[in-house]
């Protein structure tokens, strides 16, 4: 079975997913096109490039998310965050994961988009200087660059850009104009592959939300960088989850990750672990809700009856 596959943000939650698509590699899913937004572009990009959920699995365990944030100079000095914030519009680099994101994706001969079928995967930034959605790689011109020129790593580290805590990236142009964490105007775009969609193949979404009976999490703020945490984390949770509880949640797996936030970078290998059963259980129980049928020509999903 073929089918695009669209991928929200949620910061270290995302391992979620690489449960959710054993799962659907175990029905025969196939991707088509491939899209989202912070986690959801990490993904993204790597299943895009041709990792299967097993390798995903592997890589994420590995993935030592601590040294996203990992302690340096800075650290040393009094407020010294919110300092290097004050001159970087961010408190960390994000160097690390764009790093570790180009070396794996040049073990399977991507670079730069052009290494990519067209329309094989889209990534969702925010500019924040002009307030615009941006799909890439269909609006790299809007932003100063060519096909060959931005890498996919660098592109899935701007999608993950979280305000505040990771720097900026410019775009080339004059005035300047800064690109920040798609998630900021779109954490969930369920709908890039609305506009075209290829006949017959239908989009399933990702989300890290318990949908309508989400729990209602409380934040402890006690400092301007827990609240920054808060800030975003509450960002997250609710931006696009009106439209998709309205319009689209038969088509969304929502997963929902108790006991989890997306800045928390120190995740024990249990935690990992549970994060990857949830997104398997949630897969499970989508599908068992579901039937799918599949026409010569097309393919459809409807809600079973109960």
């Amino acid at each position: 079975m073929l089918a695009n596959g669209v991928f929200g943000g949620g910061g270290v939650k995302g391992i979620a997913f690489v449960g959710a698509l054993k799962v659907c590699e175990e029905m025969g899913i196939e991707w088509n096109r491939l899209g989202g937004t912070s986690a959801g572009a990490i993904v993204s990009s790597l299943l895009a490039a041709g990792y299967r959920a097993s390798d995903l699995e592997e890589l994420m365990v590995q993935l030592d998310f601590s040294r996203i944030v990992e302690r340096n100079f800075w650290d040393y000095l009094p407020l010294g965050r919110l300092v290097r914030m004050f001159f970087t519009l961010g408190m960390y680099p994000a160097t690390y994961l764009e790093k570790w994101l180009e070396e794996r994706l040049r073990e399977k001969g991507v670079s730069t988009f052009a290494d990519l079928p067209a329309g094989r995967l889209t990534v969702i930034v925010s500019n924040l200087s002009t307030g615009e959605i941006l799909a890439l790689p269909q609006d790299l011109q809007r932003i100063g660059f060519s096909l060959h020129e931005l890498k996919v790593s660098r592109a899935v580290r701007i999608s993950s850009s979280m305000p505040f805590f990771f720097d900026p990236i410019k775009a080339r142009r004059n005035p300047v104009e800064y690109l920040i964490d798609g998630g900021v105007l779109s954490n969930f775009p369920v709908w890039i592959f609305d506009q075209d969609p290829p006949h017959g193949i239908p989009t399933f979404g990702f989300s890290l939300s318990g949908g309508k009976d989400k729990e209602k999490r409380y934040h402890k703020i006690r400092t301007p960088i827990s609240m920054l945490r808060a800030l975003f984390s509450a960002m997250l949770e609710t931006q696009d989850m009106k439209y998709v509880e309205n319009q689209d949640a038969v088509r969304t797996i929502f997963i929902p990750t108790p006991g989890v936030q997306s800045t928390d970078f120190h995740l024990t290998r249990e935690q990992k672990d549970s994060l990857l059963r949830i997104g398997e259980e949630a897969t499970r129980k989508f599908f068992r809700k579901r039937s799918i049928q599949r026409p010569p020509s097309t393919i459809i999903y409807t809600k079973k009856e109960e």
